[in-house]
C-alpha cells in the first residue's frame, strides 16, 4: 500500500502530539507525587502532640491531669 508524503507527515505529527501528551501526563503525575510527599513530611514534622481526637478535647476542657 502506497501512502503519500502528506499522509506520512500527518501520521508523524499525530504520533508527536500523543508523545507530548504522555510526557505532560507523566510530568503532572511526578509533580503531584512530589507535592504529596513534601506535604506529608511537613505535616508529620508539625504534629508533635501525642493527644489526638477525644483525648485532646478532654484535656482542653478539663485541664492537664497531675
Amino acid at each position: 500500500m502506497l501512502t503519500s508524503s502528506s499522509q506520512k507527515k500527518a501520521a508523524a505529527l499525530a504520533l508527536l502530539k500523543s508523545s507530548h501528551a504522555q510526557q505532560r501526563k507523566a510530568a503532572s503525575m511526578a509533580s503531584a507525587t512530589a507535592a504529596a510527599a513534601v506535604s506529608l513530611a511537613l505535616v508529620s514534622s508539625l504534629i508533635k502532640s501525642i493527644l489526638t481526637g477525644h483525648a485532646w478535647v478532654r484535656e482542653l476542657l478539663c485541664g492537664h491531669p497531675h
